[in-house]
């Protein structure tokens, strides 16, 4: 329908055109009808390659995108519109949830809709009036408290709901052991890394959460759980970082070889009392390092380390850049470091090594980590 290009005779048709399409869809025939067209619609290739021409046809005509734009942004700032718009969602059948998700389960498993997805969300990534737009959308939906409640009261269905949560688990598995998923990941990573806004976004939550007695109660809680769950090892640093990865300098794991039982939170904390909290490379604290822990890291690169070591006749050894080393004394070495040290170590390893060696020998006297015993007349547990 082509709309009058004089403004009152625009508003005069765009209200008859709200009022016929209230009618129609109070009318049971109509909705059936429409129903019967809409599936009949949907089995009609021909349809469905018109469709997808004019689509297409429509998303790359400047002209049609920009009354796109104008028209979401008049909708969007209308009370009248917005107020339809919920009771519509509301009163949406439960007939018409089944049918919108069995849709969706088909395009997902279209090659050229996702190619599209993708392609169109490279093209908003790299709009800066798109950024811009979804940055203020966000920040508006997070002072809303009506918006707030809605999503934690989804959230918490949703974590009661088997179905939801391995369908969830699927598609993690599906995203970390594809090339393209992972390469945009590292990406994402070194880009976020050098970028001093999302940096320093980044420690103000750090630092708002460390004083959140609520979200360190839950954290500890999720912590001393994962410390005695091999499966928590096996699904975080097996599977995913299986022959690859960015931790650790892609050390390579395997299903089968999880971390050690004795690899625990309260371990950890023991060897970061005994450095006092501090890098063992640069002396800094949690506080430097965007309010997290420093990380408690394997000198020779060994996950299995207080469990199994390799040994011949001449000691203990590891592979270290392709080349077997020969470790002086305890192989269980650990030192502490921040998250930029972390992953500097991951070059040069065999370098690294000597230093870490070095540095335990001559300023810790050859100590740390403490022992079990020594940990339990400290009051740590396990």
């Amino acid at each position: 329908m082509v709309m009058p290009k004089d403004a009152i005779k625009y508003e005069i048709a765009r209200q008859n055109m709200i009022i016929a399409a209230k009618k129609r869809v109070s009318d049971p025939e109509w909705i059936e009808k429409h129903k019967e067209a809409v599936i009949k619609r949907s089995s009609n290739q021909e349809w469905i390659k018109n469709n997808k021409e004019a689509m297409i046809k429509r998303s790359s005509n400047p002209e049609w995108i920009k009354n796109n734009k104008e028209a979401m942004i008049k909708r969007s700032s209308n009370p009248e519109w917005i107020k339809n718009n919920k009771e519509a969602m509301k009163n949406r059948s439960q007939d018409w949830c089944d049918n919108l998700s069995i849709a969706i389960k088909k395009k997902v498993s279209d090659p050229i809709y996702l190619n599209n997805i993708r392609e169109a969300a490279k093209k908003r990534s790299s709009d800066p009036e798109w950024i811009k737009n979804n940055k203020e959308a966000a920040i508006k939906r997070s002072l809303n408290p009506e918006w707030i409640k809605k999503h934690d009261d989804t959230a918490k269905r949703l974590a009661k709901d088997p179905d939801w949560i391995k369908n969830v688990r699927e598609s993690a598995n599906k995203t970390k052991i594809n090339p393209i998923c992972i390469a945009n990941r590292r990406e994402g990573a070194k880009k976020r890394s050098i970028d001093p806004k999302w940096i320093k976004n980044h420690d103000d939550v750090s630092r708002r959460l460390s004083k959140d007695t609520i979200w360190i109660k839950n954290h500890q809680v999720g912590v001393n759980n994962r410390s005695y769950n091999l499966s928590w090892y096996e699904n975080r640093y097996g599977k995913f970082l299986k022959g690859g990865g960015f931790w650790y300098g892609a050390v390579k794991y395997s299903d089968d070889e999880p971390y050690c039982v004795k690899w625990t939170f309260w371990f950890r904390k023991g060897i970061r009392m005994l450095y006092d909290g501090k890098s063992v490379l640069s002396g800094k604290t949690k506080e430097d390092n965007g309010g997290k822990e420093l990380s408690c890291h394997h000198v020779f690169y060994q996950k299995k380390a207080c469990c199994v070591w390799d040994e011949d006749a001449r000691g203990y050894y590891a592979w270290i850049d392709g080349e077997k080393y020969y470790i002086k004394g305890d192989p269980n070495k650990f030192v502490l470091l921040t998250a930029s040290e972390h992953m500097k170590v991951s070059k040069d390893k065999l370098k690294w090594v000597k230093i870490f060696e070095d540095i335990i020998e001559n300023e810790y006297g050859g100590k740390c980590y403490y022992t079990k015993e020594e940990r339990e007349i400290m009051g740590l547990r396990g």
